[in-house]
């Protein structure tokens, strides 16, 4: 975990020097993630599946513990992918080489760690108030800090983002592994289903939200004004 908030500080501090536009930023992406229709609905259904698996959520995890859902080198790998920092490196790595393999400028590269790096702080920060909020204690009674899972929803931050920034060829990968370190969290007895269901919806919400702050400050800037004083207005895809 050390690891992880170590990268996150890092990355949050090169792409706002000073801490300048931060809060700014985190408020606009707070904002979208909260009042999109669509974040709403994926929100609304992530609070009422984990209500309705709370239910079963004993009966789950002794099933998760007595069968298992994947090899346990597989669930260690999805365990280091968060921990160690790997989907920090795996994302911020994809977007310096898309920069330097394409025309982009570096403000375009700068624009895109900054929508990156304010999505995961934000995602980090709310998963951690509901987990000091609510105080649920873990299956294996490690601590209080059950729900949500921080796993799952750094997992789902990340999976949004790549689905925004590089697309479909991205993005389903890595909803896919979201899915799987979910899954290992409760393979490992750390989390409840509940708390996997409610933190892959906070993940999902964040990404979206900040994303379109992203599209925004985008569009934004492709407004150039030319020889005869008017604005032309260049849209990339």
């Amino acid at each position: 975990m050390a690891r992880l908030l170590i990268l996150l500080l890092l990355g949050i501090n090169f792409v706002y020097p000073n801490g300048k536009n931060f809060s700014e930023y985190l408020n606009s992406g707070i904002h979208e993630a909260i009042h999109n229709k669509t974040n709403r609905m994926i929100f609304g259904t992530s609070v009422i599946g984990a209500a309705i698996a709370s239910q079963f959520d004993k009966d789950f995890q002794k099933y998760a513990q007595r069968k298992g859902f994947m090899p346990e080198s597989f669930a260690r790998l999805a365990d280091n992918y968060v921990m160690d920092g790997w989907s920090i490196g795996l994302l911020a790595g994809g977007l310096t080489a898309e920069h330097y393999l394409s025309d982009q400028s570096k403000l375009d590269l700068h624009r895109k760690l900054q929508y990156a790096f304010t999505s995961m702080a934000a995602s980090t920060v709310i998963t951690y108030g509901f987990k000091f909020g609510v105080g649920r204690e873990r299956p294996n009674q490690s601590n209080t800090r059950s729900f949500p899972s921080g796993h799952t929803s750094h997992s789902f931050t990340i999976a949004a983002v790549s689905q925004e920034l590089f697309g479909y060829k991205v993005g389903v990968p890595a909803y896919a592994m979201a899915a799987v370190v979910g899954l290992s969290r409760i393979q490992d007895n750390k989390h409840y289903l509940s708390d996997v269901i409610f933190g892959a919806g906070i993940g999902t919400v964040i990404g979206r939200g900040f994303g379109m702050v992203y599209n925004k400050e985008k569009l934004a800037t492709s407004l150039q004004p030319t020889l005869d004083g008017q604005l032309k207005l260049s849209v990339r895809f």
